[in-house]
């Protein structure tokens, strides 16, 4: 590797100011999850109902919709667990 020797030298500095919130309305957030959850559960029902009738016809199942099913799973998993963390942070600052 060839190295590069230069006469000056210069120091940049960044200062960082601190973390940005952003805030989501509520519906609008309430909305999005909504959506989020009805396509997940979507998808588990209609690559459950492939991986069903792949195995009535005795065909094997392809790597993806296993992945899929896992991966919606998880979401809705996901979605059920921060609701939950929310209703309870939300009953103890009362």
């Amino acid at each position: 590797m060839a190295s590069t020797v230069t006469s000056d030298s210069i120091v940049y500095s960044r200062r960082v100011d601190g973390i940005h919130k952003y805030h989501w309305p509520a519906i609008q957030l309430n909305v999005w999850m909504l959506v989020m959850l009805i396509s997940a559960c979507t998808i588990v029902g209609v690559f459950g109902s492939f991986i069903n009738t792949q195995q009535i016809l005795l065909l094997p199942i392809p790597w993806y919709a296993k992945s899929y099913i896992f991966s919606s799973l998880s979401l809705c998993a996901f979605f059920f667990a921060t609701s939950s963390l929310e209703c309870m942070s939300q009953n103890t600052h009362r």
